[in-house]
């Protein structure tokens, strides 16, 4: 049996062509360069990022919550 996952949103709501997603490891044992990581989310917004996709985990994902 197949599992359908209802939709949320409608399609339509989120561009995909207009959507970034942030995922990496929950411990930073070699540390994140955050001033690189802000410029880089600048750019996004920038160049038409509208939608950020992030998983919430510890780690990386908060920090680009953040």
């Amino acid at each position: 049996m197949q599992k359908v996952i209802p939709e949320i949103y409608p399609k339509n709501l989120i561009d995909k062509s207009r959507t970034a997603a942030f995922t990496g490891h929950r411990k930073l044992i070699y540390g994140v360069n955050t001033s690189k990581l802000k410029e880089v989310i600048k750019e996004l917004i920038t160049s038409g990022i509208n939608t950020f996709l992030i998983g919430m985990a510890k780690g990386f994902d908060s920090l680009c919550f953040e």
